[in-house]
Parts: C-alpha cells; structure tokens; sequence
C-alpha cells in the first residue's frame, strides 16, 4: 500500500512538469503572436544579470522552504505520525497544487499575487516532499539531498559555460516526459520490479537532468525579463523530481546491499 501511495506521489511531480511544460510552450506561442518575443539575450548585460539573480535567488528560496519542512516533518515524531495515518490529505494537496501552478502560470507577472501564489505552491509542494521523505531513512534523504545538489549546480554551471543550443533538446525532453509520465501512471498499479525499476528510475534521472539544461538556457536567452518567477519554477520541479528520483534510487541499493 506504501508502495502504491508512493508511486502515485511520484506520478504528481511527473504530471506538475509535464502540465507546466505545455503550458510555457504555449504562453511562449502567444507571446510571439502578439508581437511580444523580447528575449533576456537580447538585453543588456545589467537586464539579464538581475534577471538571472532574481531566478536563482527564488530558486534558492523555494528549496530551503521545502528542506525546511520536509525537516520538521521527518525529525517530529508527532507531525511524522500524523503524516502518514492522515494519507489521504496528500491527495487534496496534489489538487491544490495543480491549480497553485495554474494560476501561477496565468498571474505570473502580477505583482503582488504572483508571489502570494508562489509562496503557496511551494509550500504545498513541500507538504508533498515532506510526506514522502517521512518513509525514508534520514541519512538516505541527507545523501539524496547532496547528491541532487551536487549534479543540479553542475549541470547549471556546465550550461552557462557552454557554447551548445539546448533549444534542439526540447522535442526529445518532451517525448521523454510524456513516456515517463505514462510508465508512473503504470507503476501505481503494475509496480516495476529488479533491473526495470533501476533502468526507468535512471531514465528519469537523465531526463530531468536534461530539463535542467534546457531551463537554464532558456534563462540566459529565450526567456522574457519578466518571467523570473516561471523560470524558477520550472529550475524547482527539475530539482524536485531529481530529488525524489536519487532518493528511490539510493533507497534500493541500500536496501539490496542490506
């Protein structure tokens, strides 16, 4: 049953990408069609040094909210127990954050409900965390949580050195998020087992690995000035499902080598 709720909670993050995706396809869209295309590269220096500061900045932001309380939920014994014989507020909170995300793509640029909106969907998002991490032993979640950190600032630092166009990278992204997607649905009632599960777990991996790419380039040149707080969300879920993904992973290796 843990098992199940587990992967349904997976799933959540994986369809969070997915519908914030296609959505910043088609906000992108509109705003070439109605003649608003100015993008971050073509700024001054000073424009996209401030927008690149106010992403990482909120980045920075949502993921010690989020530590923070999955903390509080994994070290309180009371909060923790509460959690988990309380299962079913997990799904409320998962249709909460849908409609957070919804209406934070839609009011992004309205100050200051866009971020009240975002200071409500992160801490749903943390509320989700927090569940999950409470099934998990600490120092596996501390060494997820290294790990994630460690490959995330790489791939970031790689990107913004780099000379290659990670806009070609999106029809591939996609698809693989859609195949993803369609296998977590798959797994909440057929759950994978042996050398499957580690292949489509590493497959996620290298997927949102490469989302983190594709968003960071996107933040140094397609990006509008204004969108800093999409653009940090989307850095956030890439994080988020690379997180939750490193943790299964660690999770059954120690629990093979056990």
């Amino acid at each position: 049953m843990q098992q199940q709720t587990y992967n349904g909670l997976q799933s959540t993050y994986t369809e969070s990408c997915a519908e914030r995706k296609t959505s910043d396809g088609w906000e992108y869209n509109s705003h070439i069609h109605s003649g608003y295309n100015v993008k971050v590269s073509e700024c001054d220096l000073k424009v996209r040094m401030e927008f690149v500061r106010k992403v990482y900045s909120i980045l920075f932001a949502q993921i010690s909210l989020s530590a923070s309380v999955a903390a509080l939920m994994m070290y309180n014994s009371s909060i923790k127990y509460w959690v988990q014989s309380h299962g079913w507020v997990i799904y409320i909170v998962s249709i909460l954050t849908f409609g957070l995300l919804f209406a934070l793509q839609t009011n992004h640029r309205s100050y200051p409900d866009n971020y009240f909106l975002l200071a409500a969907f992160t801490l749903a998002e943390s509320y989700t965390i927090g569940t999950v991490v409470t099934y998990y032993n600490y120092f596996v979640v501390l060494r997820s949580l290294i790990v994630t950190s460690g490959l995330f600032i790489g791939i970031v630092l790689y990107t913004m050195q780099s000379k290659y166009d990670f806009t070609g990278l999106f029809p591939l992204l996609y698809n693989g998020l859609l195949f993803v997607l369609e296998m977590s649905i798959i797994r909440i009632f057929m759950p994978f087992g042996g050398a499957l599960d580690f292949i489509f777990t590493l497959i996620t991996i290298a997927l949102f690995c490469g989302f983190v790419a594709f968003d960071t380039f996107a933040i140094m040149t397609t990006k509008h000035p204004e969108e800093y707080i999409l653009a940090a969300v989307e850095l956030y879920l890439d994080f988020i499902n690379i997180f939750l993904r490193i943790l299964e992973f660690l999770n059954k290796s120690q629990s093979r080598r056990d």
